[in-house]
C-alpha cells in the first residue's frame, strides 16, 4: 500500500549493537574518549547502554559514540562484526491523524518494543515518528494504550484518531508509505480506554 502524506513532525533515532571479536590481547575500548577497556556487566541507565559478561556492547542512543582502539583491532573483523547488527534497514513510521484535531478525545500512549516511545495528545492534529531505531530485525511489538481524557463526555464516531505503522521514505515536504503493517483507530463516541498491541516483522 502506497501512502503519501504532508510531513508536519519528524523525529529520528539510532540503535546499533555489535559483538567484539574474541583476540588474545583484548584492543582498548573507548565510550565517549573514556577507556572502558574490561568492564562487563555494567548498565547505563536512560542511555541503553549494556555491556554483557563477554564485553559484548549494545547501545541504543544516537549521542554515544564506541570506537575500537589499538595495535590489534581487525578490519576484517570489524566488518564482520558489523554485519551482525540487529539494526533494521530502511525507515518505519508510526502515523497519527486526528480528524478533527481533538475530536477524538484519546491521548495514545505508544510503546515499541516495551518501551514508551511517546504520548500521542489528544490536541495533535497529526504525528510522524520514525521508529526505525527502536526496532531490530525479526519480530517487534507496538503497544498502543489510548485513555478517554477525564470529564469529557462523547463525541460523534466520525471524530477519529488513526494510527498506523508501515515502512516507507522521506523528505522535508513528503512523507510515502510504501508498506503498511497495522492501523489502529479509536473515535469520539468509545467512552472507554483501549489498549492493543501489534507484531510484525522487520529487517
Amino acid at each position: 500500500m502506497l501512502r503519501r502524506l504532508p510531513l508536519t513532525l519528524l523525529a529520528l533515532c539510532a540503535a546499533l549493537a555489535f559483538a567484539l571479536p574474541a583476540q588474545a590481547s583484548p584492543p582498548k575500548v573507548y565510550l565517549n574518549g573514556v577507556d572502558i577497556t574490561g568492564l562487563n556487566n555494567q548498565e547505563f541507565e536512560n542511555a541503553t547502554i549494556k555491556l554483557d559478561a563477554d564485553g559484548n556492547i549494545y547501545i541504543e542512543a544516537p549521542q554515544y559514540r564506541v570506537e575500537v582502539q589499538g595495535p590489534n583491532k581487525d578490519p576484517a573483523a570489524a566488518a564482520a562484526a558489523s554485519s551482525t547488527s540487529t539494526a533494521v534497514t530502511g525507515n518505519y513510521f508510526l502515523v497519527a491523524n486526528h480528524t478533527p484535531s481533538g475530536g477524538s478525545q484519546f491521548d495514545v500512549d505508544v510503546y515499541v518494543n516495551g518501551v514508551l516511545a511517546k504520548t500521542i495528545k489528544n490536541e495533535e492534529a497529526q504525528v510522524i515518528l520514525d521508529i526505525s531505531g527502536k526496532l531490530s530485525k525479526g519480530t517487534n511489538t507496538v503497544k498502543l494504550v489510548a485513555k478517554k481524557k477525564a470529564g469529557v463526555s462523547a463525541t460523534a464516531s466520525t471524530n477519529q484518531l488513526e494510527i498506523f505503522v508501515g515502512k516507507g521514505t522521506s523528505n522535508p515536504t513528503q512523507l510515502t508509505i510504501d508498506r503498511q503493517y497495522f492501523t489502529f483507530r479509536v473515535n469520539g463516541s468509545q467512552v472507554s480506554d483501549v489498549s492493543e498491541s501489534y507484531t510484525f516483522e522487520a529487517f
